[in-house]
């Protein structure tokens, strides 16, 4: 490989996509898409059950508020 210009750019043409191929590449892409999606929520979903555990755990931990026993206003 050299360092110095060569001249013209080699060109390289792409053959013409036909429609089979385009809705072949948009059915793929749609189902890449779907498992993705499906996939975000799983994970949501599993982080919103830890947190809601968490939550619970942490709020059966807590002691209750002592109480007055002369029954309000201080």
């Amino acid at each position: 490989m050299s360092t110095k210009p060569s001249g013209e750019a080699p060109r390289t043409e792409l053959r013409p996509i036909s429609q089979a191929e385009m809705a072949r590449i948009i059915r793929e892409a749609q189902r890449m898409r779907a498992e993705h999606v499906a996939w975000l929520f799983r994970s949501l979903g599993r982080g919103v059950a830890r947190g809601t555990a968490r939550l619970a755990r942490a709020l059966v931990a807590r002691p209750a508020p002592a109480r007055s026993a002369g029954g309000g206003a201080g």
